[in-house]
């Protein structure tokens, strides 16, 4: 079953994101605070990349949670972009760890100094194949190697990838069965006052799923029972709680997942 992609931004202050992107090249990024909020991007906190020496083709890139394959509806992504300068070409690339096989296209902005939206037509890629790693690379013309200033500072953020997800396992009759107990990050992040959490089981289970605050005091229970394999997803409503840090749980098989999100009100 194919889904929207969780989109890449920058607002939980719990991930790593210092190991998140490799640069190469010249090319590097960082997390910084958001130069120039307005109505396309008002969100606190967003990537950088920075070229500074190295090659035209320095960049960074990252891999996705979960492979993904594009399809005759689902073979967009897009990003916004802030840039200094007008008409630079922004590369996007989709890649495989493990193979030999990738797709690029670039992409003009059309202003500098505001954020923008930008889209990118990934149907070039073709739709038998799977992709886990996206490489960016902003001003991708030759000679333009750049000097670490700002005019070679770009800022990017919710990056979106419309994909359907590639099986977690092999497919037997068109069933697609996850290999192990998953708990994925929650959707969106930070959150006000709703939010997805999504968990995978690779067999029918007695899963619990729970929500505490930092006092470590459980706040609210989401699933508690038998569950069929497979991929599920619950809806968590906060609204009666104060805004901060909550942990969620599962609990299923003799061992437990956990991980953070954030409530803002």
């Amino acid at each position: 079953m194919g889904k929207w992609r969780d989109p890449l931004i920058f607002e939980d202050l719990y991930f790593n994101w210092e190991d998140a992107f490799t640069g190469f090249d010249g090319g590097s990024v960082t997390v910084v605070e958001n130069p120039d909020p307005d109505d396309v991007n008002s969100t606190s906190r967003v990537g950088s990349m920075v070229k500074d020496g190295g090659e035209y083709w320095g960049g960074a890139w990252f891999e996705v949670e979960r492979p993904f394959s594009f399809s005759d509806d689902h073979d967009e992504i897009t990003m916004k972009v802030w840039s200094p300068r007008e008409d630079v070409q922004v590369l996007m690339k989709v890649e495989q760890q493990n193979g030999t096989l990738f797709y690029e296209i670039a992409e003009p902005t059309t202003t500098s100094g505001k954020w923008e939206e930008m889209t990118w037509d990934m149907s070039g890629a073709g739709f038998e194949n799977q992709w886990d790693i996206i490489t960016l690379i902003f001003d991708f013309t030759q000679g333009q190697v750049g000097d670490g200033s700002e005019d070679f500072t770009w800022y990017f953020d919710d990056l979106h990838v419309f994909a359907l997800d590639a099986p977690t396992s092999t497919e037997e009759k068109g069933a697609e069965i996850p290999v192990k107990h998953v708990l994925h990050q929650n959707y969106p992040k930070p959150f006000n006052p709703i939010t997805v959490i999504m968990f995978e089981l690779p067999q029918l289970t007695d899963i619990r799923l729970d929500v505490f605050n930092v006092m470590g005091q459980r706040v609210a229970t989401l699933a508690d029972g038998i569950h069929q394999a497979g991929r599920h997803a619950v809806e968590f409503e906060a609204s009666r709680l104060s805004s901060g840090v909550y942990v969620y749980r599962t609990e299923a098989d003799g061992f437990s997942i956990k991980r953070k999100m954030t409530l803002i009100q």
